[in-house]
This record gives structure tokens, sequence and C-alpha cells, in this order.
């Protein structure tokens, strides 16, 4: 039943009712008259008697449909940043393993760590399922937790979801520590990002070819996700100060919003010298091409000169595959339409596996990772998690700190053997018969 309070304040009664968020009494009803007051305060009650009741009664796997559901529906909205793709995963986890495996009448407030995501995750190896795919089902849990906490399904959950850990459990961690280990995204070389500068450095005034080039510089020399390059404009560009606001994102094929993927994400870039020239340089042939119609977006769709429409992320992967194929950094096959017009560049093979433009973004941070060893009172933790857009500085050694082939030369390599060699001097000398 709610709690409720009656007060007389100013010549009137006043009914106030408690709120679960933060536990604080909220004035929903006021009147001259002491007994509609206490009308309202019977009807409040008896509301809350059947809600209360209907809570009780709610099963964790009802309540884990309304929130796949809930995220999806976010997701669609024009306005988020939330990728589709990013939660769909939700919904095929729901359909394909907790409809069918888990115990519908488990209820929500029953739901524990310790019993009911272990043995279930349990059940999920043994259905079948891979431990990454468990373990993601598993810790999907305490999302879909506080989504009921937030919709005062439940007032809080069991605190060991926060705590424990498939990997760390004897029951559940793989014997294999491989089977565990989160993959890492393959990061592009310096000298591969050399050779791929060098090819797309355009031989005339193309538009075309400038725009290649400058899109692949900006995720180079900035660090920038995908979304953000897309929704980037040239208000965002400050050539006097030398830095790029990033503040906007481009999802699926609208128009740019003005937020980013999370707080840290909202930051000032230094724009490096060699981008600067680059996008100075574009920008006046972006200018002549369009003429009249002033472009504020910096990647904008070439096919029609009187609309302003970012450029798809699908031009901008298809590009890229291509050019790492002439490369030799991957293999790819060209899909055509019927009419004879390409559709799409699947690929086969590529040294960056499907990280097509993030592996861009792991090649900036760790060269500013790298460069902190010798520029420690300039590059800060703080001034470096926030040129990569994270908040937290140790995810950001941790995501970016263990890459170790930032150079893929032949030379490097040399240099770290004979590194390696001289780091522990101890030696023998061959006896000879």
């Amino acid at each position: 039943m709610a709690y409720t309070k009656i007060l007389k304040r100013n010549g009137k009664y006043v009914l106030q009712v408690k709120q679960y968020k933060d536990g604080l009494y909220k004035q929903i009803f006021a009147s001259e008259k002491k007994l509609e007051v206490n009308r309202k305060r019977a009807e409040i009650q008896a509301e809350s008697v059947d809600v209360k009741a209907a809570v009780e009664k709610r099963t964790f796997v009802d309540t884990y449909e309304e929130f796949y559901k809930y995220k999806i529906s976010i997701a669609e909205k024009s306005y988020t940043a939330i990728r589709l793709y990013s939660v769909r995963c939700y919904r095929q986890w729901y359909s394909k393993w907790i409809k069918p495996l888990f115990d519908e009448r488990i209820l929500l407030s029953e739901v524990t760590a310790g019993k009911h995501a272990k043995e279930f995750f349990l059940k999920l190896r043994a259905a079948g399922a891979s431990w990454k795919t468990a373990n993601n089902i598993v810790k999907s849990f305490l999302t879909c937790l506080k989504f009921a906490v937030n919709n005062q399904y439940i007032t809080k959950y069991d605190g060991a979801f926060h705590t424990w850990k498939a990997s760390q459990d004897a029951e559940t961690a793989d014997p294999n520590p491989a089977a565990m280990r989160t993959k890492q995204t393959k990061m592009i070389s310096l000298q591969q990002c050399q050779k791929l500068f060098q090819y797309l450095i355009p031989k005339g005034e193309d538009i075309r070819d400038w725009q290649k080039f400058t899109v692949v510089s900006t995720l180079m020399f900035a660090g920038v996700r995908l979304s953000e390059l897309r929704g980037l404009k040239w208000d965002a560009i400050n050539f006097t100060t030398g830095e790029i606001k990033i503040f906007r994102t481009v999802v699926g094929n609208g128009d740019a919003l003005e937020q980013v993927k999370k707080i840290g994400s909202l930051r000032d870039i230094i724009i490096h010298p060699v981008l600067s020239e680059v996008l100075i340089r574009y920008k006046t042939l972006l200018n002549r091409y369009f003429e009249n119609n002033k472009q504020p977006y910096v990647f904008p769709s070439l096919r029609n000169t009187g609309s302003h429409t970012p450029l798809s992320d699908r031009t901008i992967t298809d590009w890229l595959k291509l050019t790492y194929a002439n490369l030799g950094f991957a293999k790819v096959k060209v899909h055509y339409s019927k009419d004879g017009r390409k559709a799409f560049v699947q690929l086969l093979e590529c040294d960056f596996d499907h990280s097509i433009t993030r592996t861009f973004r792991h090649f900036y941070c760790t060269a500013i990772k790298n460069s902190q060893k010798k520029y420690p009172d300039v590059l800060t933790d703080n001034f470096s998690k926030s040129q990569s857009g994270h908040r937290d500085y140790k995810l950001f050694a941790e995501l970016y700190g263990d890459h170790n082939n930032f150079d893929g030369s032949d030379r490097m390599k040399s240099l770290q053997r004979t590194a390696i060699k001289n780091a522990i001097p101890i030696g023998y000398a061959k006896s000879i018969n």
C-alpha cells in the first residue's frame, strides 16, 4: 500500500505520496474539503494495492521481454545515438535462449546472481551456447534488473550481480583461457597507415578523390568514430585554434544529432598539422563543387548538389574495403545489381577483421598512449583519455595499451630484437674441439 500524508497548508488539506525513487513525499492533490482529500487518498491506496500485487507476480522472463522491446523502441527513434544493431542481441537472446530455457515461474524479485544467473549459465553451456554467448546473456541480466528498478517493478536487486564473474567461478570458467578472452580489435600499423596515406593522395582536383583522402585522413589523424565523422560539420572545426569539437553524430541515414555516444565522447581534438592542411584544401574544392549551395557537412553526399545529406556509412566502408584489397590488406568480392551497378562489397579476408574504420581509432589512441612515455608532462592521463573520447583513463589504457604492432616494419622488429638481447646481457663462448 502506498505511504501517504495529509497536511494542512495555506488553508487547504494537502495529500502527499511517498516516492519510490528518492523516498521523499510529493504533493499530488489539494482541497479545502478534507472529505475530498480522504477520498483521493483511498483511491491512491487502492490503486497501489493492485499495482503492488501485479508487481509481486511479475516474472523475470516477462520483464526481460519488456526490457528488450523498450531498448529496441528507443534505438529506432531518430533522435537517439543508440544503434539498433547494438540492442538487437537482447531480442535474439530472449527468443533463442531465455524464453525456452529460463524457468518462467521465477519471479523478478527472486533473481540472484549466485543461484539463477550461475545455474542459467551452466544450462546455456549444456544447450550448446559458447562461453562468450552465455557470459553476455547473464551479464545482460544486470541491465534488465536496472531497467526494472527504474520502472519501480523492484526497489533493489542482488548486489552480487556487480561482483560475480563467470570467468572467476570454478564451475563456470572455461578450461581454455582463450575461450573467455575478449576479442581484441586488430589495429592498422604505422607502416600500413603510411602506405595507405600515400596511395590515396589525390593526383588532381577531383572532389571524389579528395573526399576519400580526407575521410581516411580524419579517421587516421583524429581517431573519431564513424558516426562522429559523418556528423562533423564545418562549424565544429576551428582552424584558428586548431581544434575539432566533437558533439554531433549521425546514426543510420538520418541527420546529425546534437549528441554523442556517451558523456565522455564530448571533446575538443587538437588537429594534427597534416590533417589541417588536408581539410583546408578539401574545403576549397568542396565549396567549388557545390557552388552557391554552401554545405554544412564536412563529408556530404556528392550525388545531389542541392541537398545537405551526410555521406553514408556503407559508402565509406566500401571505399576502404576496395582500397585495402588494392594494397593487399584484404580480399573482397564485389556484388552487382541487375543493371550492372555495384551493389555492395563483401569482405572475404582482412588484416583488420571487420574493424574497417574502428582500426584507425585504435591506431590513433595507441599512438597517444605510446607518446605519453615521451611527453608525460604534456600528454597527461586526463588529456589523453579526453582526446580519445573516454571518461575513464583506466579503460583507455586497457583498450589501447596492449597493442604491440604500432610500427609493423621489419626495421622496428629488428630494433626490438636488439633491445631484447641487450636487456639481458648474458652470453656464452662456444668451445671449439
